[in-house]
């Protein structure tokens, strides 16, 4: 259920914010109650599968939240 991936996303550092993002990239939808089951599915499935990949770089890099990842100036952010 969507309640079930906004805890998930919590747990591991990610906003709602976060999940708004990558339902409008992967669904092209900017509202998360306006998701079909199969796509809250989609987004749990891509949430996993970047929390595998998170976990495996943590080990020998640390903390690798979205937010101390943005503290140390690392990612997608915007410069200008």
């Amino acid at each position: 259920t969507l309640d079930d991936l906004l805890a998930k996303a919590e747990r591991h550092g990610f906003s709602r914010a976060h999940l708004v993002t990558a339902a409008r990239h992967y669904c092209g939808k900017d509202d998360l109650v306006r998701l079909t089951p199969d796509e809250v599915a989609e987004l749990d499935r891509r949430l996993s599968k970047h929390i595998g990949h998170e976990a495996g770089a943590g080990e020998t890099e640390g903390d690798n939240t979205p937010a101390a990842r943005e503290s140390a100036g690392v990612g997608r952010g915007r410069k200008g």
